[in-house]
């Protein structure tokens, strides 16, 4: 059975995206578009497999396929839905897969012949079988967490792009009350065995990998144990973690470096108490952020921090506050979101029921634009402001510096930042195109 796998692209309003402003949505979107390379891994050999990314290459719409697959998150589902209509007036089977189809299966079932909702590790081999003999459900729901111990990758290496990523872990218990990660992967961590983890790095072809996990602090006993027998394999990795493990535990920075990590990253938010009591980030003290870099740079590794605004106990004056702070804490790079609300989170749900939710157009989902009344500012403002100190933090000046200060680092961390902060500030001065 020949099976196409799809990675829909952004629908931007203003424009249609380029090839170099695809490049950068992929590097801002890449831990909500996992879900393809995963189906294709967990694929049977006796099956013929393609993978079409359209961030990187144009979409034709071919015959001879026996079954589409279209996997999304929230901002890219609009595209997808107008992928899926293409192909089934081709008389060709779709199936929707995904974070966005999970959460609103009965939407995407009105474009699709089949939607896979959730954790498709048994219920995709099932939906297979059931395909191959005619008897296609419309639904294929996973009832429980699936075992990490049970994932068997039938094929590596099939990303041929400049993605390269691994699990060790799916879950967060932290559900912080705007993350996708416990709605989609539960609110307990499971843990893979490391042998297979190890076993799939030695696989992969590229130096330098990313881990997916939400955090790996959250469980130390393990990450030690996978950071040791990584350690041999002279590969380089990113990966994240939480303020209060990577300010006080200075044998998992000592062992990550040896293990081959270049960077972190870590989801500091704000810089406002109250602000992290709303979002609900227990492991986040303000008082540790300075001493998290400092550890982290003591160890040779770079730090990245992610930001966001739009808050209820977010005023104006919290714009130039953070920055300010973040030029303090001296970052190699920063994300800047507007709060992300996605459907299915305790925040949706919650502005929701308040009738604060302005935009239900999936598009505008996009980190770079408020589908929410702010409480304290102006939608405008919100966006704008956002905008303002982004640029600021990405001037070239700025960008040059800290480029050249990473050369402390090492090689890898260099090419790394080097690479983060040029194609932030590609993306951030975008926005005046974008939205």
């Amino acid at each position: 059975m020949k099976i196409l796998f799809i990675q829909p692209r952004l629908n931007f309003k203003k424009i249609r995206s380029t090839k170099g402003l695809n490049l950068i949505q992929a590097e801002q979107f890449y831990f909500l578009h996992l879900s393809m390379y995963h189906l294709a891994s967990i694929t049977p050999l006796e099956h013929e497999i393609k993978l079409i990314d359209e961030r990187f290459e144009s979409l034709k719409i071919d015959k001879t396929y026996n079954l589409v697959v279209i996997t999304c998150s929230t901002p890219f589902a609009p595209r997808a839905y107008e992928i899926a209509e293409m192909f089934k007036k081709k008389n060709i089977t779709v199936v929707l897969g995904g974070p966005h189809p999970s959460l609103m299966p009965k939407e995407a079932i009105a474009h699709a012949d089949s939607v896979i909702v959730g954790e498709a590790d048994i219920t995709w081999p099932q939906l297979l079988k059931d395909f191959k003999n005619n008897e296609l459900k419309r639904f294929y729901t996973n009832k429980k967490d699936v075992s990490l111990k049970k994932i068997r990758r039938h094929r590596v290496n099939i990303i041929d792009n400049y993605l390269m990523r691994t699990e060790a872990s799916r879950g967060c218990p932290n559900c912080c009350n705007f993350c996708l990660v416990p709605v989609i992967h539960g609110d307990k961590q499971r843990l893979r065995p490391i042998d297979d983890v190890i076993k799939e790095i030695k696989q992969l072809k590229k130096k330098i990998i990313n881990f997916d996990d939400p955090s790996v602090t959250t469980n130390l006993q393990y990450t030690k144990s996978l950071f040791k027998e990584l350690k041999s394999l002279n590969k380089k990795f990113t990966c994240c973690g939480n303020v209060n493990v990577l300010s006080e535990d200075d044998e998992l920075l000592k062992l990550a470096k040896e293990a081959g990590c270049i960077a972190w990253f870590v989801g500091f938010e704000s810089f406002n108490k109250k602000t992290l009591n709303e979002a609900g980030k227990k492991t986040n003290i303000i008082e540790k952020y300075s001493n998290v870099v400092t550890k982290i740079h003591k160890h040779n590794m770079a730090v990245i921090g992610s930001f966001m605004f739009g808050f209820d106990s977010d005023t104006l004056d919290v714009f130039d506050k953070t920055l300010n702070a973040i030029y303090k804490l001296d970052l190699e790079a920063a994300d800047f979101n507007i709060l992300g609300v996605y459907p299915g989170t305790p925040l949706f749900d919650k502005l929701d029921k308040e009738k604060r939710i302005i935009s239900k157009n999936w598009s505008d989902y996009n980190f770079g634009e408020a589908v929410f009344k702010p409480r304290n500012m102006a939608k405008q403002e919100l966006e704008q402001e956002t905008w303002r100190i982004a640029k600021d933090f990405f001037s070239l000046k700025n960008v040059i510096m800290r480029s050249i200060k990473s050369m402390k680092y090492g090689f890898y961390p260099f090419i790394f930042v080097t690479y983060k902060n040029l194609i932030l500030r590609r993306f951030y001065y975008s926005w005046k195109y974008l939205y």
